[in-house]
């Protein structure tokens, strides 16, 4: 699993689980039906043409919140 501190909404989360070696898919979006994808390497976002928090269907979670299910 991949927690991503949103930039664009600060004191949120989007949840990513794994898919393939290096490639996360969200977990929110895939309750949903459909599917976005980030790439990670070594704990880090890599690059890709779209921005992570773009084009997503479902809301960010409160990291708040977040941590409350961690627990």
């Amino acid at each position: 699993m991949y927690i991503y501190q949103c930039v664009r909404k600060p004191g949120y989360v989007l949840e990513f689980t794994a898919y393939k070696d290096k490639l996360f898919r969200c977990a929110g979006c895939k309750r949903l039906g459909k599917s976005r994808y980030i790439t990670v390497v070594n704990d880090a976002v890599i690059s890709q043409a779209k921005h992570p928090e773009d084009d997503h269907i479902c809301q960010p979670i409160a990291a708040e919140g977040m941590l409350l299910c961690a627990v």
